[in-house]
């Protein structure tokens, strides 16, 4: 069974195709690339994946789930995470909160937990810290945890958009122009 399966996806702006028909079929454990020039679809290809923007027409179905349309923030919830070609980094936060803030989605705790510092407030500030600290040492940014994400060569910000994809532990993982 496939693990993502798009059908006749296609996405116009005021009357530009910008995707025209586009099918996959993403099998577990899959390496795949999207390969085209500037203004090709890309880009947009992962928009409409990720619930950033509506296809046009077409179908999106993730883990046997119709997703079409859905809002990002329940794929990403699903388990489809992204980096993307425009860097959108916390650039006043520290590089070890800009991953934290990736995985809040995650949290198990109350507002009320919150307020007054709950054990399992305290439980979920410290799994997201080794969380987050593990991502960075997979990507090399560890020793640079405390500086501030705006200070951080272009490459380590890159790096540092991965770190926050790889963080939640996406069952798939779609890099928009990684090496860039």
């Amino acid at each position: 069974m496939p693990l993502l399966q798009v059908e006749n996806l296609s996405r116009s702006f005021r009357g530009v195709r910008a995707l025209d028909n586009y099918a996959l079929q993403l099998t577990p454990l899959a390496i795949q690339g999207v390969i085209g020039p500037n203004g090709a679809g890309k880009t947009t290809l992962f928009n409409l994946l990720t619930g950033f923007i509506p296809p046009t027409s077409g179908h999106i179905r993730f883990l046997d789930q119709e997703i079409t349309g859905a809002p990002a923030y329940r794929i990403a919830r699903l388990g489809i995470a992204r980096t993307f070609q425009n860097i959108r980094l916390f650039g006043n936060l520290p590089v070890i909160e800009n991953v934290k803030a990736a995985l809040q989605n995650q949290q198990t705790h109350t507002l009320w937990d919150t307020l007054f510092s709950s054990r399992r407030f305290l439980q979920d500030e410290h799994d997201l810290d080794i969380q987050a600290a593990e991502a960075l040492e997979r990507v090399g940014l560890m020793k640079q945890s405390r500086q501030l994400a705006r200070n951080l060569p272009y490459g380590d910000q890159r790096k540092l958009e991965i770190a926050r994809a790889v963080a939640l532990r996406p069952k798939v993982l779609l890099l928009d122009e990684p090496t860039a």
